[in-house]
């Protein structure tokens, strides 16, 4: 990732989109960069209950 890239995970849902429909970007490359972001700071608020990581990574999968 270059200095300028925004990542991932902090795309709104309209660049998102806009990215899928351009092909630059699949969803399951969103859903990985999701996970590594919740492995870098999930244990200070400890916010995530519960992970779905196989489940999350397959809907992922099939929707792009």
């Amino acid at each position: 990732m270059t200095q300028q890239q925004q990542p991932l995970w902090q795309l709104s849902a309209t660049e998102l989109a806009r990215r899928y429909r351009d092909r630059t970007l699949t969803p399951l490359a969103v859903a990985h960069d999701v996970l590594a972001r919740i492995d870098g700071v999930h244990g200070r608020p400890n916010g995530v209950v519960s992970r779905r990581d196989k489940a999350m990574l397959a809907e992922a999968q099939a929707a792009g």
